[in-house]
């Protein structure tokens, strides 16, 4: 694609996930190959993690950094149609609410790159919205999905072609902030120490675990969330009615840069407890620092065929024989987690301009 100018849409940028991380990514590097490189969001905070070339285009109020996703796509969404209104030969590459920046671009006649991350199952669950999605999503010119299960699930149930690109880990990251100290002043020395790592809201299951810990509050074992989210409140309350506090840890965190390795290695298995996923960077973070996680049945499909990753029913007794196995192997299972080939900063990027140049 030829197009001098380009827009990024990522309406809501929320510090901590893989979509974030790949929007950094994939912006700074794509401001190499544009000159004139636009974002528009509600954030322009994030202006500090951005090459200077990038502009930032969104409303000045701070009001709407507070809001939930949907106002936050609403006002972004006014202001594409506005920009292109102005800028025709403008190359849309969308992250959030695609379907709906799809349908303003192919207003005014411009091309678009969509970046799907979320399982279909989250947002196409009634016959209506399935025959919607299966018009809107053939709108872009070019999908590109973050897991082969992904596209599968997207080829079959709406009839187009995406493209695979796994969401890719920067080694000399890792291994920088690998070697950084944190003084956390949770976990116990001879206890089990769980993690998991993502959103507050219901499609992460976060009370799954905690209903497990509270079952297992006798035993040495602790379980650290971090993240933010709607359902923070809920989680805390639960915690301090069932006296957790021992027990149970949340923290707000913030992942630029690969801040977050470093409660890797403070811990002992990733726990990911979500209903729906394509394909979660935090796995192949925690295999990076050789972390044995588990995932529960609804998303089986994140194992594939590497190491380390362990599959169990969601309940508790499933969830104890789990663990219970990794802890008396836990040597071997890392030796053979050794065998996993992850993807790469390098990797991630050549297929990215190999599409754009398609």
């Amino acid at each position: 694609m030829n197009q001098k100018k380009l827009l990024i849409f990522m309406p809501s940028v929320e510090m901590g996930g893989g979509v974030e991380k790949n929007f950094f990514l994939i912006s700074n590097h794509l401001s190499q190959n544009f000159k004139n490189i636009s974002v528009i969001t509600v954030d322009k905070s994030i202006k500090k993690n951005l090459n200077n070339n990038i502009k930032i285009i969104g409303p000045n109020s701070n009001i709407w950094k507070s809001n939930s996703r949907y106002p936050k796509y609403f006002i972004c969404l006014i202001y594409l149609f506005w920009f292109l209104i102005f800028n025709r030969k403008t190359l849309i590459f969308s992250f959030q609410a695609n379907a709906y920046a799809a349908i303003i671009s192919k207003l005014f006649g411009n091309k678009i790159i969509t970046r799907s991350n979320s399982s279909s199952e989250g947002w196409s669950k009634n016959s209506l919205k399935k025959f919607l999605y299966k018009t809107l999503l053939k709108l872009p010119d070019q999908v590109l999905v973050n897991s082969y299960q992904f596209k599968l699930e997207l080829d079959k149930k709406f009839g187009i072609k995406s493209f695979v690109i796994y969401n890719p880990l920067n080694k000399s990251s890792i291994i920088k902030k690998s070697k950084e100290r944190i003084n956390l002043k949770f976990f116990k020395k001879n206890n089990l120490k769980l993690l998991t790592i993502g959103r507050l809201v219901d499609q992460k299951d976060h009370n799954t675990l905690l209903r497990s810990i509270n079952l297992l509050k006798n035993e040495k074992i602790q379980l650290l969330i971090i993240g933010n989210g709607s359902n923070k409140d809920k989680l805390e309350r639960y915690i301090l009615e069932k006296n957790l506090i021992s027990k149970v840890k949340i923290i707000p965190f913030q992942n630029y840069n690969d801040e977050i390795i470093k409660f890797y290695d403070e811990s002992n298995i990733l726990i990911l407890p979500s209903y729906t996923e394509a394909h979660p960077q935090v796995v192949d973070e925690a295999l990076a620092r050789k972390r044995p996680v588990i995932v529960f049945n609804e998303i089986e499909h994140v194992k594939r065929d590497r190491k380390g990753i362990f599959v169990t029913n969601r309940d508790l007794n499933s969830l104890r024989k789990e663990l219970d196995f990794i802890i008396q192997n836990y040597q071997s299972i890392q030796d053979d987690m050794k065998k996993n080939i992850l993807p790469t900063k390098k990797d991630f990027l050549k297929k990215l301009d190999n599409i754009l140049n398609s």
